[in-house]
């Protein structure tokens, strides 16, 4: 009886050893196969407006030609107007990765389209005027760095490249007398090149808000106006080589 009692109690014993050892390989088990955090990858679109401020127009040349002859319109002043700036944009985010505790770091890509208008007056020792109306198509493929923090605000970078097209409605006013000459149309298509910097905050999931600062320049600027006046071969020409633009914009933005 005694080594039957034994037995049972051995076999008992063996029995709890393996069950504990069973729960802890378990339990490790589950340690390894925990989650990794959530993806954060994924699509985004947005809309945007804003304003345009401080326009440099680079070189500042303008000419007056007429059977082949050029006459430059010397000590030209151009001062720009604040004007108005609305666009869209779609975007794709990949997967963010940490750089060190409460940082990550997400690149993304995204494309934009948008519409900058703008006014300017240029002043010369030639009393006449230039009064211009600007209205630009511009569009953009960026690179956007993401830093992603521990609260709902994400700062960011990016630079882009793509094209404006520029269009311009010009009067020429004498500054005593009559003889104001209107109907003047241009249009040029530029390179351009943009640097951004701005943030996001989420407001609820999937929905954010932003703002961003936006520097575009658009190289080779050429806006020829010809027949002014209606005389044949008299052409208004204003080459300033870049067209230089800051704009400050806020819109919403919806993540998929």
């Amino acid at each position: 009886m005694k080594f039957k009692a034994f037995t049972v109690a051995a076999l008992l014993a063996a029995i709890s050893i393996s069950a504990h050892a069973g729960d802890s390989k378990d339990m490790k088990d589950m340690k390894e196969m925990a989650p990794a955090p959530a993806c954060d990858a994924g699509f985004y679109v947005g809309i945007y407006g804003g304003a345009q401020f401080s326009t440099d127009y680079g070189n500042d040349r303008r000419t007056l030609s007429l059977a082949g002859g050029n006459l430059d319109v010397p000590g030209a002043s151009t001062s720009a107007d604040w004007g108005g700036v609305g666009g869209i944009k779609a975007g794709y985010n990949f997967e963010s990765y940490p750089i060190f505790d409460g940082l990550r770091l997400q690149p993304g890509v995204e494309g934009e389209a948008l519409y900058i208008g703008s006014t300017s007056t240029a002043t010369s020792v030639i009393p006449i005027n230039d009064n211009t109306s600007y209205n630009s198509a511009a569009w953009f493929v960026n690179g956007i760095l993401r830093f992603k923090l521990d609260f709902p605000l994400t700062p960011y970078i990016g630079a882009g490249i793509g094209g404006e097209y520029i269009t311009a409605h010009t009067e020429l006013v004498p500054v005593a007398g009559p003889g104001k000459i209107t109907g003047l149309n241009s249009s040029d298509v530029d390179f351009a090149v943009q640097l951004l910097a701005g943030f996001d905050y989420e407001v609820v999931p999937h929905w954010s808000l932003f703002t961003e600062y936006k520097f575009i320049d658009a190289l080779g600027t050429d806006l020829k106006y010809s027949n002014v006046a209606g005389i044949s071969g008299l052409d208004y020409r204003f080459k300033p080589d870049q067209l230089q633009q800051h704009l400050i914009v806020a819109g919403v933005k919806y993540g998929f």
